[in-house]
């Protein structure tokens, strides 16, 4: 006698909906068996960002749901998806949600200096910055597909993103209140950068990760703590520049 393993349904929500680049939201699954039974289904649930193959976090089920929150996100519209593992009694399910994470400006093209003013967020995608980037204190910045012909300066940033990207002068993010990406091609799908000078990222506690980028001048990093965007990024991780 072959016994199968009840179905399930899985759902997932983002809330908030939408969100603030740079701002935390909390992913919640919930998993119910398809049709009644005095039993519930436990075990684990994968998250998933970016079309990655590998989770971003796998959490127990309590109570019929797990959660995870994080901050890394991306300006975009970002689809993540939550896969119920199964157990001895109930098959696996998914279920995915679509989030905006929103900035406050969007600039493209060619542009002169850009500056980023406290408690502001910017997108820079697709452009060409023929002068210099300013992150205020609080200000975030998300720069995608882009090059800076000047320096970059993110002085107590509240997040930062570069991805695919360059900058011919020299590049400093300092003190970051919120998490700091300068590529990581794995999980947060973010592409190696290019640097024709120097690369200091300093005092920032609220995780960091830069893998793999290519930099002419030093790239100095120091004083670095906390963990990264999602729950598997226990410490900073920076390395392979």
């Amino acid at each position: 006698l072959t016994v199968s393993a009840a179905p399930t349904v899985t759902n997932v929500t983002a809330r908030p909906s939408p969100v603030a680049f740079g701002k935390k939201v909390t992913f919640t699954a919930t998993v119910a068996a398809s049709s009644a039974t005095t039993l519930h289904p436990t075990g684990t649930v994968s998250f998933f960002a970016y079309g990655q193959p590998t989770p971003v976090a796998t959490v127990a089920l309590s109570l019929g749901k797990a959660s995870f929150g994080t901050s890394g996100l991306g300006v975009g519209h970002q689809v993540v998806s939550a896969m119920y593992n199964g157990d001895a009694n109930f098959a696996p399910s998914k279920a995915l949600t679509t989030l905006a994470v929103t900035a406050t400006q969007t600039l493209t093209g060619t542009v002169a200096n850009v500056t980023v003013k406290t408690g502001t967020s910017m997108l820079l995608t697709s452009a060409t910055v023929t002068g210099s980037i300013t992150v205020q204190a609080g200000g975030a910045i998300d720069i995608e597909d882009s090059s800076v012909q000047g320096t970059i300066k993110a002085t107590a940033p509240s997040a930062f993103r570069m991805c695919q990207s360059g900058a011919s002068g020299n590049v400093s993010v300092t003190n970051a209140t919120g998490f700091v990406l300068m590529s990581d091609p794995g999980d947060d799908a973010c592409l190696a950068n290019g640097f024709a000078a120097n690369v200091l990222l300093d005092a920032n506690h609220h995780g960091v990760e830069a893998i793999n980028n290519l930099a002419d001048g030093t790239f100095t990093a120091t004083n670095n703590t906390g963990a990264g965007a999602f729950p598997e990024d226990n410490i900073p991780e920076i390395t392979g520049n």
